[in-house]
């Protein structure tokens, strides 16, 4: 098509495009960028004369959208956009700017509030830093909920103490307090306040901001998790069926990460069984080595959530998994409940 044309076909929608709210791209029938709107930015400068990355998104239920947005005055549907952390479908809508076959076509994107996202080809730099911020995010939000575990965990041996001190101020009052059972309320004291200092020591590390990955044996973490999540259970009155490997199951990795996603399969276990009335609430644990990987298997007995996929922090568990471990984690709906399943690579023996 000649320049002159070009240009004009330009000039005359310019105030019309620049008037929309939202980012719009302008092709050629090649599918060759020409112009943008003042919504899409400042990077859309350099992309004129390229191809738009739009074109090669896959539209839901219409494998070849583009041909049949150029044989329509108006088309609009569902387009496919993949970050690091979600695959969505974001409508647009394509409109032909000239009454012949061909010419120009205006793509509109009303959910995009910023057209730079929709040109940007995402680095790996960026994807690394996308993926360590959403890392973060969830590791924020389980604070909370340790924190949670932390003051019920704490509550039961502050009453012990408090209980001992108060046992052993009522002999000294009566005037009946002996050596020996001044010793032995000492003792149940210091094992307390001992097995207070533990629980504070499961916790050091978790969320260091800059792991160590090192040999972890499974069993280890596994035993450090049911520290934190076992009294939860318990007063859910969900049982834990839980046998350590009669090997060493070890893995190269991150204690803390490790320990994180096993706090997210718990609390789904746990999310899974509120409300569900499941009778004899059952939780299964086991790790095995199997030919030259680590399978942990956690299997409950609550019925199949459909939501299940969809929630984030089984997104970051699997992100951890895979990305961090070079692992898999996957998850099997069962006749009678969910299992999920990690395959971690063993560590490497000296």
């Amino acid at each position: 098509m000649p320049t002159d044309e070009r240009d004009s076909v330009q000039t005359d929608f310019s105030e019309v495009l620049n008037a929309c709210p939202f980012p719009l791209e302008i092709v050629d029938e090649t599918g060759v960028w020409t112009s943008f709107n003042r919504a899409f930015g400042e990077l859309s400068r350099a992309a004129v004369g390229k191809k738009s990355s739009t074109l090669a998104l896959e539209a839901e239920n219409q494998p070849r959208w583009w041909d049949l947005a150029q044989k329509y005055p108006v088309w609009s549907g569902k387009l496919k956009r993949e970050t690091s952390t979600e695959v969505c479908w974001k409508p647009v809508v394509s409109f032909r700017l000239s009454a012949q076959a061909g010419g120009f076509f205006a793509l509109m994107h009303p959910e995009a509030a910023d057209g730079n996202s929709l040109l940007e080809e995402p680095s790996a730099e960026k994807i690394q830093k996308e993926q360590g911020l959403a890392l973060m995010r969830s590791r924020q939000t389980q604070m909370g909920e340790l924190l949670h575990l932390i003051a019920h965990q704490w509550r039961q041996p502050l009453t012990v103490i408090n209980s001992l001190v108060g046992n052993v101020q009522l002999k000294l009052e009566l005037g009946q307090l002996d050596e020996g059972y001044l010793m032995n309320k000492l003792q149940k004291i210091t094992e307390t306040v001992q097995s207070l200092s533990q629980t504070i020591e499961n916790f050091r590390g978790l969320f260091s901001l800059n792991p160590c990955r090192k040999r972890e044996n499974l069993d280890e973490v596994l035993r450090r998790t049911l520290e934190l999540v076992g009294p939860s259970l318990s007063r859910q009155g969900v049982a834990l069926d839980y046998v350590p490997s009669v090997v060493p199951v070890e893995v190269d990795g991150f204690a803390g990460e490790l320990i994180q996603v096993l706090l997210e399969l718990f609390q789904e276990a746990g999310m899974a069984f509120t409300g569900a009335e499941t009778k004899d609430p059952l939780i299964v644990l086991r790790c095995f080595p199997s030919n030259g990987q680590v399978v942990l298997l956690l299997t409950h007995n609550a019925p199949v959530k459909p939501e299940l996929s969809s929630n984030f922090g089984l997104f970051m568990a699997k992100l951890i998994i895979e990305e961090h471990h070079c692992g898999r984690l996957s998850v099997e709906p069962l006749d009678n409940g969910v299992q999920f399943q990690a395959v971690l690579p063993a560590s490497r023996k000296e």
